[in-house]
């Protein structure tokens, strides 16, 4: 049985590519977020998920903070760990979280770092 926490964290990941996806000027994460995708699937089969796969697309930006902020209320909707988790699951999430750090929330600390405030968790709707 898969992890609950492992399963919404693909459910995000679902969910973050079909954004990109309906959003022509996030087109520079399209290979990310098809690849957290691929990743979300094996993670569902209950395959550990032991490396980052998804590389990191230096020239793709987050064109809008409006984006930036809906980036990041879809993100934030992947749990981290809970204290429950046994060896194997915490280093699938914790990798999970890895390669959605590559895909797509680098380009947020890069063009909106205010954005990434700790005052901020949660709360996508704060300026």
């Amino acid at each position: 049985m898969v992890d609950d926490g492992i399963l919404s964290i693909a459910d995000a990941f679902d969910e973050l590519h079909a954004f990109v996806m309906s959003k022509p000027t996030l087109a520079g994460f399209t290979a990310a977020t098809a690849e957290l995708c691929a990743v979300a699937q094996r993670a569902r089969a209950g395959e550990p998920i032991e490396e980052v796969t998804v590389s990191r697309e230096p020239t793709a930006r987050i064109p809008t903070r409006e984006m930036a902020d809906a980036i990041l209320a879809i993100v934030s909707r992947a749990p981290g760990l809970q204290g429950h988790e046994d060896k194997t699951t915490k280093r699938t999430i914790a990798v999970m979280h890895a390669n959605l750090l590559h895909a797509v929330v680098h380009a947020i600390f890069v063009d909106y770092p205010d954005l990434m405030r700790a005052d901020r968790a949660g709360d996508s709707t704060a300026r």
